[in-house]
């Protein structure tokens, strides 16, 4: 009877140690599922982060972050109708997370050309997390969309606060600065996208054109010169430098610009080489 007792005790401990292993093996799976689907998302491979998502849902289906980065997956693979099913799910879940499902919601509405309902999410997350700088600055580019230029600014104003080293951002306020035609007050935004990224196209462009606008045409020339290390051929650079050269009369070095951006096709540069180089 004692071994009776024994062997049907071996027999019990058995089940339960395999039922653990396979427990385990289980969520080990749903692990590396996870981190595969990662790494795709990452890469831009969309459409395998959404498969390695899927398979680890099927795993363990009470994943919150499985759903929102399987939501992310659809909508960087434009599938956004999609997207929200997955967000939507992840919302009813309780997690510090929570802030990027309202975020991504939001982009979704935006890349669909919904600027208000974009707007609403953002505003959703910041409520959820408001010391994410990424759903000021998205929120003043929904703002700018839709022409309210001074919500737009005090947006990226915040977004600046919460992460002083993001150059879009400076570049932004600058933009704002600049349709209020404050040009000093851009330049000053610019330098500080710059000093962040010193070949940020845009903020070169922009500056430049500050410059011009305020005859400051020596500086002007060096962020044109800039520019042109970056692309080379760019005709329109090479116009624009030109130009400024031919307001500071220094015609030769105009007319050189002219005459490259002439034999690189553009249309414009014929009326500059014949009003310009005698």
């Amino acid at each position: 009877m004692n071994q009776f007792k024994i062997i049907f005790l071996l027999i019990f401990i058995s089940f339960v140690l395999l039922q653990s292993k396979q427990k385990v093996k289980k969520i080990d799976t749903s692990k590396e599922f996870e981190i595969l689907a990662d790494k795709y998302l990452y890469a831009g491979a969309s459409k395998e982060a959404i498969d390695n998502y899927t398979k680890a849902i099927l795993i363990n289906p009470k994943k919150a972050n499985l759903y929102l980065n399987r939501g992310i997956a659809k909508a960087q693979d434009n599938n956004c109708s999609d997207a929200h099913n997955d967000f939507d799910i992840a919302l009813n879940f309780k997690f510090e997370s929570k802030y990027l499902v309202y975020y991504n919601k939001a982009y979704c509405f935006s890349k669909n050309n919904n600027p208000q309902m974009a707007i609403v999410l953002y505003s959703k997350a910041i409520a959820e997390n408001p010391k994410y700088a990424n759903s000021y600055n998205n929120r003043g580019v929904e703002n700018e969309k839709l022409r309210n230029y001074a919500k737009a600014l005090i947006d990226y104003q915040i977004a600046s606060k919460y992460d002083s080293n993001n150059f879009t951002i400076y570049y932004n306020i600058a933009k704002i600065k600049n349709y209020f035609k404050d040009k000093n007050e851009a330049i000053y935004f610019l330098n500080k996208s710059l000093k962040i990224k010193d070949d940020y196209k845009e903020s070169l462009i922009l500056r430049a054109e500050c410059y011009v606008y305020l005859n400051q045409l020596d500086n002007a020339i060096t962020d044109y010169s800039k520019l042109l290390e970056i692309e080379k051929d760019n005709t329109e650079y090479m116009l624009k430098r030109g130009y400024c050269y031919s307001k500071a009369n220094v015609f030769a070095l105009a007319c050189a610009d002219f005459k490259r951006a002439k034999e690189l096709k553009n249309p414009k540069a014929d009326d500059f080489v014949k009003s310009f180089c005698k």
